[in-house]
């Protein structure tokens, strides 16, 4: 049986939590498939760089401008981070 787990980016903003999580998800006996969020990461990343970030019903509205960023921070320094911590952990 394969597993969905879905992370919040949050839970992988700081290094010890990330490292927690990973060795838990090594330890699993199922494959996993493993969804990250980061929009604490990306609104702080925007916020870094001059950028407000919007919401519209609760749902982050991404321009053309930021999506460069989405990508960074989404596709680079979170997966990457999230990566790291579960191939450290024996994954």
């Amino acid at each position: 049986m394969k597993l969905l787990v879905k992370l919040g980016g949050t839970l992988l903003d700081s290094a010890e939590e990330r490292a927690r999580l990973a060795g838990e998800l090594a330890a699993t006996e199922h494959p996993l498939v493993i969804v990250h969020g980061g929009g604490k990461q990306m609104t702080r990343f925007l916020a870094e760089r001059g950028v407000e970030s919007r919401f519209v019903n609760g749902l982050r509205v991404t321009t053309p401008e930021t999506i460069d960023a989405v990508l960074k921070v989404f596709a680079g320094s979170v997966n990457h981070g999230l990566v790291a911590a579960l191939v450290a952990a024996g994954a």
